[in-house]
């Protein structure tokens, strides 16, 4: 069974929750953790999720910056006390939607193709992009 947690700075982690909320019709076995609000501790919310992921489980720890507080927090607990839980940093809704919506546990190695292809999602779009009637029609 996989476990997947988002944790970030603020409210961001509630913000995917409204989003994953609307796109996929539940958030039911995700936590989220927002850190530095009034909704609780970090390292606690940190225990916590820990915890869920039971010895032959995993569990996929999502945090929003590379090297913050949040992802540095995170990497403690994982690597000192759970083997099974991975870190994944920098996120995109790409990257969640995927990873929820894959069927069981999931190898470092396909872990590691999902972020590659979450990095392709990102852009910088041309200024002359030329849209179609259906195009001006959506927007």
């Amino acid at each position: 069974m996989k476990k997947v947690g988002i944790a970030t700075h603020a409210h961001l982690a509630d913000g995917m929750k409204s989003v994953l909320e609307m796109l996929l019709g539940t958030t039911e076995g995700i936590t989220f953790i927002n850190a530095y609000t009034e909704d609780g501790c970090l390292e606690d919310e940190l225990e916590r999720f820990a915890a869920s992921v039971e010895e032959d489980s995993q569990g996929i720890l999502f945090t929003d910056i590379c090297g913050g507080s949040v992802n540095q927090k995170a990497y403690q607990m994982a690597s000192a006390e759970r083997k099974n839980i991975m870190i994944v940093t920098g996120f995109n809704l790409a990257a969640v939607i995927e990873i929820v919506m894959a069927p069981d546990i999931m190898s470092r190695r396909e872990l590691e193709e999902v972020v590659a292809r979450a990095k392709e999602e990102m852009k910088v779009m041309p200024e002359n992009v030329k849209k179609t009637a259906d195009e001006e029609a959506f927007f």
